[in-house]
């Protein structure tokens, strides 16, 4: 039959060829443009493929340049000196850096689904703190012994009835000559939250007083008598430390230390005012307390509240 091979004789063909209409194989008519464009469409992708390849590096890498401030930002603020925990520092950082309505958003959802409990009584009762540390603090040589001043009256409970120990001043923290430098009482913040606790710090005047430090970051400029971290050289006599109060960007105050600005004192703002002489005073600003020659620093918040 025309057009047959002796399959025996010749070897088998890797692919049958195509025929035309006659039986004749068609493989020697196949058209060279096609073949062409096959080629061209080849160079073309991979011309395509470097131009998106070497594009892409460039957008990286702007990307790596955009994101360069905000990675130093906030890893500044992660590394920054203090006991905060990652994920505070984080929203913290967010908040600074136009975040805030998101987290307060976020603060303010959160809060309302999970509010405090009313009813009930606080579990173990008020906290029995036993004696005060035993670390004594001598006064200064040729200084005249200190007052054995006592704790003001114990705190009348709000919630009915009181619990046992509801109120009453005990003594804690270090001693100076054997004198209590503080004391400390639990109350019930209101008679509906009745399992939660309120610590009240009450410290003897007498014996301690408050000094200011700049923080790391707040109120931020240099130059400050007393910045950032307590020297170890002063931490022997060290009897508390704690925050002096809301962000200066949330409070309509100031903050003020001998004799440096970090922002100006309000009228009307609730003022924790130090004093030279070692004593220290809370009040509204220009009606209760002002800026006289015996002030050394003063720290706003918000209105009084008590």
């Amino acid at each position: 039959m025309f057009g047959m091979k002796n399959l025996e004789q010749d070897p088998p063909l890797a692919e049958a060829q195509p025929t035309t209409s006659d039986g004749v194989s068609s493989a020697s008519e196949t058209p060279v443009p096609a073949l062409v464009t096959a080629n061209r469409s080849q160079r073309h992708r991979k011309k395509k493929a470097g131009f998106v390849r070497r594009n892409l590096r460039w957008i990286a890498l702007a990307v790596a340049l955009l994101l360069a401030p905000v990675a130093w930002s906030y890893g500044r603020t992660l590394v920054a000196p203090g006991s905060e925990n990652w994920s505070t520092r984080s929203v913290e950082w967010i908040k600074n850096h136009g975040g805030r309505g998101l987290v307060v958003t976020i603060e303010n959802y959160w809060y309302s689904h999970h509010k405090p409990p009313v009813g009930g009584e606080p579990s173990g009762g008020i906290p029995n703190l036993g004696a005060p540390a035993p670390t004594t603090t001598p006064s200064t040589q040729g200084s005249p012994a200190p007052l054995a001043l006592g704790p003001p009256p114990d705190i009348r409970p709000i919630a009915s009835p009181p619990l046992k120990n509801e109120g009453d001043w005990q003594p804690i923290g270090v001693k100076v000559d054997h004198v209590s430098t503080m004391y400390a009482a639990y109350v019930r913040p209101d008679d509906q939250h009745t399992s939660l606790l309120t610590t009240v710090v009450w410290m003897n005047s007498q014996l301690v007083h408050p000094v200011l430090y700049a923080g790391t970051q707040l109120p931020g400029g240099k130059g400050w008598k007393h910045y950032a971290e307590i020297p170890s050289n002063v931490r022997g006599s060290l009897v508390a430390a704690f925050n002096s109060g809301f962000d200066l960007k949330d409070t309509v105050g100031g903050f003020y230390d001998d004799g440096q600005t970090g922002k100006p004192l309000v009228a009307g703002g609730a003022t924790f005012v130090f004093y030279r002489d070692g004593t220290s005073n809370v009040g509204q600003w220009g009606r209760d307390v002002h800026m006289t020659s015996n002030v050394v620093a003063a720290r706003q918040n918000l209105s009084l509240i008590v």
